[in-house]
C-alpha cells in the first residue's frame, strides 16, 4: 500500500465503521481505477489515518503481528522456506492488481446521506475462520484478530458507529457451521461488552456463489441459513446477500459486485442507526400461498416484505427450485418458471409442473453457484432461504 496523505486528522464528527471478516471485506475485486472519496477515510494497517484508497488493507506491512503472522502460515511451504523477503515477494505478487473492496461504496453513500464524513477501520483478514476471530483471544492484542481489531478501534480514536461483518467462507464444512451461530453470538455479545456499546449495529452479509466443487454444499448452505435468520437471535443487527454478485475467480467478488455490495450495507447502516428509519431492510420471505392454475399446473405465489418499489426482474427470475425435505431433488416436478404479476409488486410467483404438496420445499439460491438475481428497485437483494409448504386446512 502507498502510504500516501498519512496521519491526516479524521473529523471530529465523522461516522467510524470496522470492516471485520475474511477476504471478501478485504477486498479482492480487481483495481481498474483509482477510486477515491474525500468523505471517507481510512485508519489502516498502519494505524494511521488517510483518505480511503484501494486497497484499503495492507496485511504484509501490517503493524499487528498477527496479520504478518497469518499470511506467513498461508505461503505455500517452498517459498516460506525461504524466509521473510521471499514471503513478502510472494504476496506483493499474488496481489498486484486486486484490492478493491466495499468499504469506499459504503462510506460514500453513508456519508452522501448524513451528511458527515466516514472512517472506516481496516481490520479484515482473508482465509480466516470464526475461531482465529475469537474474543477469548483478546489479551494477545495484536498478537490476535480480535485484539488487534480492538486496538485499532482504540487508537483510531474516533466515535465508534458500527461493524461491517463479512465472514463465513471459512466456516462453511459440516463440523464449523454446526457451530457457527452460537459462535457468531457470542463474538457479538462481545464486541458489544468490549466496546462499552450494548447497542452497537452489525451489518452481516450472506455468503455468495463458489464456483469450487470441493466444496461442501451443505456446510455452505448451513453457513447461508445461520446468516439469513440472525436477526432473530441479535437485536440492532441486519444481514443483506452476495448471492447475486458475481466472481472475479473461485470465490472472491469482482470488484463491481463489492461496489453494489458497499451500497447495500450502508443502506442497512442507515436504517440500523436511525438516520434514514424509512429505508427498508431489502426484501425478506414472509409466506407463501399455494394453488392449482387452471391448467393443472402448480402455482405458488411467494410474498416478500421490506421491498423499495417493486421486484425486479419481472419475468424469468431465476434461482428457485424445488426439493423434498430432507433436499434432494423433489421426485415428481421442476420448477418451470418464476416471475412477477406486473400488478403484484412484491410476489414472486414459481409455476411447477405438478401441484405441490404439505412438506414439499421451495428454496431460493440454493447449493453452490446458483444463477440469482432477484433484487428490488434499491438493488437489494433477495436472501437465500427454504420454506416448506404448509398443510392447508
Amino acid at each position: 500500500m502507498k502510504r500516501s496523505n498519512a496521519n491526516i486528522r479524521l473529523p471530529a464528527n465523522a461516522d467510524v465503521w470496522v470492516l471485520a471478516g475474511q477476504s471478501n471485506m478485504e477486498g479482492c475485486g480487481y483495481i481498474s481505477r483509482i477510486e477515491r472519496d474525500p468523505n471517507v477515510y481510512c485508519f489502516t494497517t498502519h494505524h494511521e489515518w488517510t483518505i480511503a484508497k484501494d486497497p484499503l488493507h495492507d496485511l504484509i506491512g501490517s503493524t499487528a503481528p498477527v496479520d504478518w503472522q497469518l499470511r506467513k502460515s498461508m505461503t505455500p511451504p517452498d517459498i516460506a522456506s525461504q524466509g521473510d523477503t521471499s514471503i513478502r515477494e510472494y504476496w506483493k505478487g499474488r496481489n498486484k492488481g486486486i484490492g478493491a473492496g466495499l468499504g469506499i461504496a459504503f462510506g460514500g453513500l453513508y456519508a452522501r446521506e448524513t451528511g458527515r464524513p466516514v472512517g472506516l477501520i481496516a481490520a479484515a483478514h482473508g482465509g480466516t475462520s470464526l475461531a482465529q476471530w475469537s474474543h477469548t483471544k483478546k489479551s494477545e492484542g495484536l498478537n490476535s484478530l480480535y485484539g488487534a481489531m480492538l486496538e485499532r478501534i482504540k487508537l483510531a480514536s474516533g466515535s465508534l458507529t458500527g461493524i461491517l461483518w463479512y465472514q463465513g467462507e471459512s466456516d462453511a464444512s459440516p463440523e464449523s457451521s454446526a457451530v457457527y451461530r452460537d459462535r457468531f453470538i457470542d463474538w457479538v455479545q462481545a464486541v458489544r461488552a468490549d466496546t462499552g456499546k450494548p447497542n452497537l449495529p452489525v451489518v452481516t452479509v450472506q455468503l455468495g456463489c463458489v464456483a469450487d466443487a470441493g466444496r461442501n454444499p451443505y456446510g455452505w448452505e448451513k453457513i447461508r441459513d445461520i446468516q439469513y435468520a440472525m436477526p432473530e437471535h441479535l437485536s440492532v443487527i441486519a444481514v443483506t446477500s452476495a448471492i447475486d454478485l458475481h466472481l472475479n475467480d473461485t470465490i472472491h467478488i469482482d470488484a463491481p459486485g463489492l461496489t453494489r455490495l458497499g451500497k447495500r450495507m450502508a443502506r442497512c447502516a442507515l436504517k440500523l442507526t436511525g438516520e434514514r428509519k424509512d429505508i427498508p431492510l431489502g426484501p425478506k420471505f414472509s409466506g407463501m400461498s399455494p394453488r392449482i392454475n387452471d391448467r393443472g399446473l402448480g402455482e405458488t405465489d411467494i410474498t416478500f416484505s421490506g421491498v423499495t418499489g417493486e421486484l425486479l426482474p419481472q419475468n424469468a427470475v431465476h434461482g428457485f427450485s424445488v426439493h423434498t425435505p430432507d433436499g434432494t431433488a423433489h421426485p415428481r416436478t421442476r420448477v418451470c418458471v418464476a416471475y412477477r404479476q406486473e400488478n403484484k409488486r412484491n410476489i414472486i410467483t414459481v409455476r411447477t409442473s405438478v401441484p405441490l404438496a404439505a412438506g414439499d420445499v421451495i428454496s431460493y439460491g440454493r447449493g453452490l453457484l446458483p444463477v440469482c438475481d432477484l433484487t428490488d428497485a434499491a438493488d437489494m437483494p433477495v436472501c437465500a432461504f427454504s420454506a416448506a409448504i404448509e398443510q392447508r386446512g
